[in-house]
């Protein structure tokens, strides 16, 4: 299959789920070009961004990411997640990652100008002097 889709539903919220909810959709397409190079692009929909400031703004969004293996188990990953429109308090949100996988196990370091995981908080974009270090560990079981 040239493309590969998928959907993303998600909701998320303050206070142990009880308020400022900020719901998501959008899809994931992806392709593999040559078993050495996976682009991803996901256009993303996400409401209340601006819980914080107790005003209801959506915020439309499309994550541009890649991966390269540069060799027989390491890769590098990069992703950027452009606003196309509503609430936009900071720059983009992006990141870049050095990846090794070893066996089952997948070791990632990355580099992001943000701290946000969930889709709201990647709405509202990275900051603009800053730089964050990560470290990620997958398992997959077979």
């Amino acid at each position: 299959m040239p493309v590969s889709l998928s959907a993303l539903v998600s909701v998320e919220g303050a206070d142990n789920f009880q308020e400022r909810y900020s719901p998501a959709l959008g899809v994931t397409a992806s392709r593999l070009v040559a078993d050495r190079l996976a682009i991803y692009v996901t256009p993303m929909w996400v409401h209340n961004t601006a819980a914080l400031l107790d005003v209801e703004r959506d915020t439309g969004m499309v994550g541009l990411g890649g991966r390269v293996r540069v060799g027989g188990s390491v890769y590098l990953v990069g992703e950027v997640i452009p606003r196309v429109g509503g609430y936009s308090p900071d720059q983009p949100a992006y990141g870049f990652a050095v990846e090794k996988r070893a066996g089952g196990h997948l070791f990632q370091l990355n580099f992001n100008n943000g701290q946000g995981t969930t889709f709201g908080q990647l709405a509202r974009g990275g900051f603009a002097d800053s730089l964050y270090l990560g470290f990620n560990l997958a398992r997959k079981f077979f």
